[in-house]
């Protein structure tokens, strides 16, 4: 059989309810030459027997795997990849949801016209059905030159706009399409980390990406409503810690020196995170020896600022 042009991963664990409605969405999209591989992380029994009901209605290009035993977020999504056959690898979390029933069209289209092996696009937020914000990839949106042809919402981004994106954001799942050859070129998701493995692929496909397109039009939501998640899991020093080892794994994968520059950068913006931890936990001394090493890592206000603070507080309690 001629193999899907878009293969969408999915990886679920326990949110049967939240996973029927994204497929809802996949289901209406207006491109149709796909298959959709949902990866299920060893659910509960409870949660697979929900799935017979759910897959009632499904048609074949709806496939369904089975992990034996949990590997988190980028196991699962692995898994997916292994398993897909499309040119194209699309991805969306569980508990989100794509807004859009033109996304998976717009991509494919704007990728073969380009040339391009990554696209992503625009995303919001939302607390229980309510926008939070409509706009969460704003630094690109304000774009200056013209759209590629025949999509009037869909730019070129340039090396320089990737650096000055990685440094306040991340890729999302939520809208990523990425040729399937590139993800196999990377080595896909870094599985030795349960959180932050997002961080981590993003910079690497910034590295080693040959053309990125960026759609302004969001398609997609991101529900922070409180739920149970991956990253709920661990403690706020956990999920920093998590993050400074996928900065790590990236920048010794990466070629590009300034894009590195960028990673350090998050690095030491994660330094000064755990500085403030720390002060907050009444440890002033282990607070400074995090913001200094953020300070000779990548110098910036504020971590000289942060410096500065916990000297003073240092000085007062003495006092």
């Amino acid at each position: 059989m001629t193999p899907p042009v878009v293969s969408i991963v999915i990886a679920t664990r326990d949110r049967a309810s939240k996973l029927a409605r994204l497929l809802a969405h996949i289901q209406e999209q207006a491109f149709s030459n796909f298959e959709c591989i949902v990866v299920d992380d060893a659910s509960s029994e409870d949660t697979v027997r929900q799935y017979t009901a759910l897959w009632h209605g499904m048609d074949e290009r709806f496939r369904l795997v089975h992990r034996a035993h949990p590997g988190g977020p980028a196991a699962g999504r692995n898994t997916g990849i292994i398993e897909a056959q499309g040119h194209y690898v699309a991805f969306c979390d569980d508990d989100d949801h794509w807004t859009r029933t033109d996304h998976l069209a717009v991509a494919v289209r704007a990728m073969e016209a380009e040339g391009a092996d990554f696209f992503f696009s625009n995303m919001q937020t939302s607390i229980d059905g309510q926008v939070i914000n409509p706009n969460w990839f704003k630094l690109l949106t304000q774009r200056g030159e013209m759209p590629i042809t025949g999509e009037p919402d869909v730019y070129r981004v340039s090396p320089g706009e990737l650096r000055a994106f990685l440094r306040h954001r991340i890729f999302h799942a939520n809208t990523m399409v990425v040729a399937r050859e590139l993800l196999n070129h990377l080595g896909s998701y870094w599985e030795k980390v349960s959180f932050a493995e997002d961080h981590d692929i993003s910079f690497r496909l910034a590295d080693a990406a040959a053309r990125v397109l960026f759609r302004t039009t969001v398609t997609a939501d991101l529900d922070i409503s409180p739920h149970p998640s991956v990253a709920r899991t661990y403690s706020d020093q956990d999920r920093v810690l998590f993050g400074i080892l996928a900065t790590l794994h990236a920048e010794a994968a990466m070629h590009n020196p300034r894009l590195r520059r960028v990673v350090r950068g998050n690095r030491a913006w994660r330094l000064l995170e755990l500085a403030e931890l720390a002060l907050n936990e009444g440890r002033p001394g282990v607070a400074w020896d995090f913001a200094v090493q953020s300070l000779l890592l990548v110098p910036s206000k504020r971590a000289a600022i942060t410096v500065a603070k916990v000297g003073g507080y240092r000085l007062f309690k003495r006092c």
